[in-house]
């Protein structure tokens, strides 16, 4: 495919699929930073970015310290589609769960 090009497959996007990823998402469990469920939900956002067709997948990671004082790692995944093309669209998204309400 050329620069100015779409996905040649494009995913089809409809409430039985968008609820079965929620649902994918929202049964790993509470998601916060450092915890199991944060790791399998940022897999899982590189699995399917892959399986959608995205020409790359990076992680960036960054220290954090919290409020009281707690360290983790922050995550941010990018998932890159037809990056030659001279217009694109940026998406982003929170896929943590903060420990508590507000």
């Amino acid at each position: 495919a050329d620069a100015e090009s779409a996905v040649e497959a494009p995913v089809q996007a409809d409430a039985d699929s968008l609820f079965a990823l929620v649902t994918a998402q929202t049964s790993l469990g509470p998601r916060t930073p450092g915890s199991d469920a944060h790791r399998l939900c940022r897999e899982l956002i590189q699995s399917r970015l892959r399986r959608y067709g995205a020409d790359t997948v990076t992680v960036q990671q960054a220290p954090v310290t919290t409020f009281d004082g707690t360290r983790h790692t922050a995550y941010n995944i990018m998932g890159r589609f037809n990056p030659s093309a001279p217009q694109r669209i940026l998406l982003l998204a929170h896929y943590d769960t903060r420990p508590w309400a507000d």
